[in-house]
């Protein structure tokens, strides 16, 4: 377990609380509550130890913190961009510096690669976990259920014995 016993208690007696901001932020970036609310409550617990109950009450601190992971879950979600491998809609992470000529050279042609070992259901699963998409779009864009989604993802590592695709 991650922070101390008493970080927890703290805001496990606030959980209605740290509830109700993580559907309010939640809801107004697009990303998903359970998500959200786990976040949430990790950045509580882990930045305890700086609150100080003194200056500013438990709700506009866990609001401040809801805050910055709002914009983490958002950032996340931006770093990848969508790119065309065969006439495929692919997403593609762009974190790195340098993104233009041989290194975008390089990741087309080993989506392109990869993309061929999968079959269309896998590779639609591993697009739509990759891009972000939270647990309802998943749904609407793939037409099953996420836990669906994450088996043929793994079904599709196992195949090609890859630890991270």
């Amino acid at each position: 377990m991650t922070g101390d016993g008493g970080a927890w208690l703290f805001w496990l007696e606030r959980s209605e609380m740290v509830e109700r901001i993580s559907i309010r932020f939640a809801t107004t970036s697009g990303v998903d509550v359970d998500d959200f609310r786990q976040d949430l409550m990790l950045a509580l617990v882990l930045r305890h130890g700086v609150y100080d109950p003194s200056r500013t009450k438990p709700i506009t601190w866990a609001w401040w913190q809801a805050r910055s992971v709002q914009k983490k879950l958002v950032m996340q979600r931006k770093k990848y961009r969508v790119a065309n491998v065969d006439d495929q809609s692919t997403i593609v992470d762009t974190r790195s510096d340098g993104w233009s000529g041989v290194r975008s050279i390089e990741a087309r042609a080993t989506i392109g690669m990869i993309a061929h070992l999968a079959t269309g259901d896998e590779w639609d699963a591993a697009n739509s976990r990759a891009s972000g998409l939270t647990e309802d779009e998943i749904r609407e864009s793939l037409g099953c259920a996420p836990f669906t989604a994450r088996r043929r993802v793994a079904a599709f590592k196992e195949r090609v014995g890859v630890g991270n695709v």
